[in-house]
């Protein structure tokens, strides 16, 4: 489901080398939605995604942590 909603990378491993990039849009636009919503909302109410998400903020962006909790939420959702 993570992958449905584009929340996996799209890097093509060789050898532990980067072959390249691509199909970077594959996936659910419309699912990738309702996980970043999901994810937004996870972080105003609960304490551990909060943390993970300023652990993550501070190396990147804000964007970037959000995006980050939203395949966590569709992993826990799917083994539901």
């Amino acid at each position: 489901m993570a992958s449905d909603g584009r929340c996996g990378g799209s890097q093509q491993l060789s050898n532990g080398k980067r072959q390249g990039q691509g199909n970077g849009k594959n996936g659910n636009k419309s699912l990738a939605w309702a996980l970043v919503a999901a994810a937004t909302f996870a972080l105003r109410s609960t304490a551990q995604s909060k943390r993970f998400s300023q652990r993550k903020q501070a190396k990147t962006t804000g964007g970037v942590a959000i995006k980050a909790v939203a395949p966590k939420l569709a992993r826990a959702g799917y083994d539901t």
